[in-house]
């Protein structure tokens, strides 16, 4: 199987954007999927790529033959909105600083089972301000309505305790697609990519697909 991975704007190694409007991500992922060669792809999103892949698979369907969303949701409630908007508040005034940031995203992505993750500890220092204020302010454009349906077929994957998104959104993610199955992980991790990736490979590429 061929991998083609993107970084979506404001983010990894891609340029900054001014806002924090999702729509410039939403365009980006919709354009690396339509460029790709391949007649049809499986679209894999963790977190915000989940939700931004099931707002666009339905447009994309001549492309996207499967969907597998990790640790997403369907829309952001006004409690999860509130608390991003709290805190890029505070790190706009100069109440909180980017180490408290980074101790609370340890704390909410990884979960207690493999908190002392080295790969994601590193990462974290590499975290801007400006761009987590934009990735904490981008929460207020996911609300409601959030995405009410989609027809593609997808596996929505989520880990039980999830602290950063909470697993009922795991479930309102699924219960929104009309040919969807949940997979529950046994897990407090946000990260399943890092803390679970057999088991995720192996939902990714099944094995009849293989070979």
């Amino acid at each position: 199987a061929r991998v083609s991975c993107l970084d979506l704007p404001d983010h990894g190694t891609s340029p900054d954007q001014p806002t924090p409007d999702p729509a410039p991500l939403r365009a980006a992922l919709a354009a690396h999927v339509e460029a790709l060669p391949d007649p049809s792809v499986v679209l894999v999103g963790h977190s915000l790529g989940a939700y931004l892949c099931a707002s666009i698979a339905d447009e994309l369907d001549k492309h996207v033959e499967r969907l597998v969303l990790i640790s997403g949701f369907d829309v952001l409630h006004e409690i999860d909105v509130s608390l991003y908007r709290t805190i890029a508040d505070g790190l706009e005034s100069g109440r909180f600083d980017l180490e408290l940031l980074r101790a609370m995203a340890l704390e909410t992505a990884l979960g207690a089972r493999h908190r002392q993750h080295e790969e994601l500890a590193a990462a974290m220092q590499e975290m801007s301000l400006p761009r987590s204020v934009r990735s904490l302010r981008r929460a207020l454009y996911l609300g409601p309505p959030g995405i009410e349906s989609y027809q593609t077929q997808a596996t929505v994957i989520h880990g039980r305790d999830d602290a950063a998104i909470r697993y009922e959104l795991g479930l309102a993610l699924a219960a929104a697609g009309v040919r969807s199955e949940l997979v529950t992980i046994d897990t407090d991790s946000h990260l399943l990519p890092l803390t679970h990736p057999a088991e995720l490979a192996r939902i990714i590429f099944p094995v009849e697909s293989c070979g």
